[in-house]
């Protein structure tokens, strides 16, 4: 499928910045299981404060939304290493669990 010219400037964009080589393994989606948008930035999954690195299986792409909103503020939802298969736990209690695309009652 051809990548609409209105967006190529984000992939041409994107190869300029440090975390590009996330953001093209997450094909400039948010990873997020509630969503597909395209404004991107990079996540830790395990917090640099709790002693998360800058690794490849340690970063996702989430859009601003689901990063600044869902993860840091409201805490609406959480997202565990290895970034090859997050495990996400959703709900400030958590109530579902999605590992892969795989949707589960969180235990």
């Amino acid at each position: 499928m051809a990548m609409a010219t209105s967006w190529r400037h984000i992939v041409e964009a994107a190869r300029d910045v440090k975390w590009a080589d996330i953001y093209a393994r997450d094909g400039y989606r948010c990873v997020s299981p509630v969503c597909t948008r395209s404004d991107v930035t990079l996540h830790h999954l395990r917090f640099r404060g709790r002693g998360g690195g800058h690794e490849a299986s340690n970063t996702a792409s989430l859009c601003s939304c689901c990063h600044l909103e869902l993860v840091h503020d409201l805490a609406a939802i959480r997202a565990e290493p290895p970034a090859e298969g997050i495990r996400w736990l959703l709900g400030k209690v958590p109530q579902l669990e999605v590992v892969g695309r795989v949707l589960q009652q969180a235990a």
